[in-house]
């Protein structure tokens, strides 16, 4: 991790700084990921970036840790389609040395891996990095995070409390709500959905689940009670003191997900949220792959990115319009025209 030697002679690949990236744990992973492949693809070594976590994901609290707190990078890899695995190319620090700078716009396909001594690229929004790179022109690598010691230490205070409870292993199950729930339909992360899932995959009644979610209501879980015997963080001091809110005490919510996925790790059976977190080796996901490719459809739409301009021209007047483009638009994209009474779908030109 440290600048190597013969350093002038090396080429380096680093974000844009006057583009900060603030986003989400999985959000950075990804990012992280793209840097790094498309670092090993042209030959050079990546200069780490910082690690700007979002407050609204963490109840409204600012931190500035760095990534050491949550992964251990020296023992992080990057895997190839063989299984093959390959130190990450990455250094905290760039060598003062004068030599060429080269900006890589937005898009842009990447240059000869002998043009410039440091590659900037530019982010092609303010936090995403993975839909800048052409994925043709990056190796097939996949990212293997190996989180922190002090993660690895509350994870096995956990995962030899559910061992015991089960005695032949348990299943995890993460199903995110809060500001995910909209994006797709409510009723995929709630009990019943749930239910319906682990019985699909042959999970028997009387299991131990570990439930990994952002749902603070323990009520709101009470029916997966009845058929599996729930495990949720509050019930170890050592987690829940992760996420408390006291004046002496600010709250990361991040090292508490963290200490979670490295437990999900070692769960028989795995379910995640949606089919493409990274970092993760899952069974099955709560939302299909067809609904989550509709709401990604949506929301990369130059279109349906265009109605938030509408905003200045009044909550309520935008508001509306922005709805009914909306509506108009998905029905075209998704739906297409509506059935008539035999369920056979209609032609605009006959609706007019």
């Amino acid at each position: 991790m440290n600048t190597p030697k013969g350093a002038a002679t090396l080429r380096y690949l680093r974000y844009d700084e006057k583009v900060p990236v603030h986003a989400g744990m999985d959000h950075q992973l990804m990012n992280l990921e793209c840097l790094l492949r498309e670092a090993h693809a042209a030959g050079r070594l990546a200069l780490l970036p910082a690690l700007r976590l979002l407050p609204r994901h963490n109840f409204g609290v600012q931190h500035h840790w760095q990534w050491d707190r949550y992964f251990d990078l020296d023992r992080s890899r990057l895997l190839d389609t063989a299984g093959t695995e390959h130190p990450l190319p990455v250094v905290r620090h760039l060598p003062q040395v004068d030599a060429p700078t080269f900006r890589l716009a937005p898009g842009q396909r990447r240059p000869d891996a002998a043009r410039g001594h440091v590659l900037v690229v530019r982010p092609i929004a303010h936090y995403n990095f993975y839909r800048n790179v052409p994925e043709e022109d990056t190796a097939p690598l996949r990212l293997r995070m190996r989180h922190s010691r002090r993660v690895r230490e509350l994870a096995r205070l956990v995962l030899s409390d559910l061992l015991a409870r089960g005695g032949t292993g348990f299943v995890a199950v993460h199903a995110r709500r809060g500001d995910r729930v909209g994006q797709y339909p409510s009723r995929l992360t709630e009990p019943p959905a749930i239910l319906s899932c682990l019985r699909g995959r042959g999970v028997p009644d009387g299991s131990v689940v570990f439930l990994m979610s952002d749902e603070r209501n323990p009520s709101f879980w009470e029916p997966l009670h009845q058929h599996y015997d729930l495990v949720r963080y509050t019930q170890y001091p050592e987690l829940a003191a992760l996420v408390t809110c006291r004046d002496d005490h600010r709250p990361d919510n991040y090292l508490l997900y963290a200490v979670e996925k490295e437990i999900m790790s070692h769960a028989g059976v795995r379910i995640e949220t949606r089919p493409d977190v990274p970092n993760a080796d899952v069974h099955g996901s709560l939302v299909d792959e067809v609904t989550w490719s509709r709401f990604l459809r949506r929301r990369d739409n130059p279109f349906l990115r265009s109605l938030r301009k509408l905003r200045p021209l009044g909550r309520r007047a935008g508001g509306r319009l922005r709805r009914l483009c909306t509506t108009a638009f998905l029905w075209r994209i998704d739906a297409g025209p509506p059935a008539d009474e035999q369920g056979r779908r209609r032609p605009i030109r006959e609706r007019r």
